[in-house]
């Protein structure tokens, strides 16, 4: 009896060892776990803080014009655990400040691939394709970005300076309109809206987006747009005041000289380049030229050299534009120019010139 009781307690202690054993195991193991948890999240925390620190010293690079060594520390970020999507997209802002703007347009591309919905590098690559010339590559990106996402107006609106660009003003006019009804309206989408309806040979319209746009501010590039404009509608003397307006007095005799060669009228174009030399007989070259080439029965009366007023620069104002400066550098303006988009909101600014339609 006694000896069976001895038997059943020592089973009893057996079992109760086990018991414990088992705790104790699962205890341990539950520690493992909880300590390689906290070694991952250290780790974790410790590649956060080096790529962290990767990408602030990409700034301090950018800001210092190291564009090399910022867009290097990017990349080193990345194989550090940083997204390759949002460094890319840092990489183009920091390519797009330094004026890189074809590799910018890549490196946006390069996040967009990786995360279509990337909204904000749709917009900076658009706007760095632009700047790069590559209006296809533009046009592409916002017009695939505006049809997922309507209120996108600042794509709306360069979409539209692209379309008048390459030849598609019935376009930029939609997009334009469709701007300026949830927006407003401005100077510089004015001037665009009425370069497309030029292009359409909707003189009207044109004429009233130009008088309308002007009623924002002075613009001497509008001015010289409305004055072809009336040229086209051939009031002449509405044309001679706008072209004083935006390049001086022999500047508008010689472009009306211009309107008048495009109408046939040589005799009357002669005469208006005459009173630009008797007004400025020194420094105004275009008017002689013009008289040496339609003056002469015996010359081919081909068109005159197409130049464009100077541009206005991304670091100013919207719509602030430079103007003719130098009589002696002006030369017949024969097509309306376009006043470009400035920069995303969200875009680098850096003083880089912008070129005019």
């Amino acid at each position: 009896m006694v000896a069976g009781l001895f038997s059943s307690a020592r089973g009893v202690l057996t079992v109760s060892c086990v018991a414990t054993l088992l705790v104790a195991l699962s205890f341990a193991q539950g520690c493992s776990k909880f300590s390689a948890k906290a070694s991952k999240d250290k780790a974790d925390r410790e590649k956060q803080t080096y790529y962290a620190q990767l990408i602030s010293q990409s700034e301090q690079a950018a800001k210092a014009n190291q564009t090399d060594l910022a867009v290097d520390l990017l990349d080193q970020a990345v194989k550090a655990g940083y997204p390759k999507a949002a460094a890319e997209n840092q990489k183009g802002k920091t390519l797009l400040a330094a004026g890189a703007y074809a590799k910018a347009a890549k490196s946006f591309e390069e996040a967009l691939r990786i995360d279509p919905e990337g909204h904000e590098a749709a917009v900076l690559g658009g706007y760095a394709s632009y700047m790069a010339g590559d209006l296809s590559a533009t046009e592409t990106t916002l017009s695939g970005l505006v049809s997922k996402d309507p209120k996108q107006y600042y794509a709306k609106y360069l979409l539209g300076v692209t379309y008048n660009k390459v030849g598609k003003p019935d376009l930029a006019v939609k997009e334009f309109q469709a701007v300026m009804s949830q927006t407003g309206e401005n100077q510089n989408m004015l001037n665009n809206l009425g370069i497309s309806y030029f292009m359409l040979g909707q003189y009207e319209n044109a004429k009233n987006s130009f008088v309308k746009a002007l009623s924002f501010g002075q613009s001497k590039r509008t001015q010289n747009n409305l004055a072809l404009t009336w040229c086209r509608l051939k009031r002449y003397d509405e044309a001679f005041k706008a072209f004083k307006i935006s390049g001086g007095e022999a500047f508008a005799y010689n472009n009306v000289g211009c309107c008048y060669i495009d109408v046939g009228d040589r005799q009357k174009a002669i005469d208006l380049f005459n009173k630009a030399i008797s007004v400025s007989p020194v420094i105004y070259k275009p008017a002689h030229d013009n008289l040496v080439r339609y003056g002469v029965p015996s010359q081919d009366a081909a068109s005159v050299k197409t130049e464009y007023l100077p541009t206005s620069d991304v670091s100013r104002a919207p719509g602030l534009e430079i103007g003719a400066k130098d009589e002696a550098k002006q030369v017949p303006v024969r097509v309306p120019m376009g006043t470009d988009a400035p920069p995303p909101a969200s875009a680098p600014r850096a003083p880089v010139p912008l070129v005019s339609q």
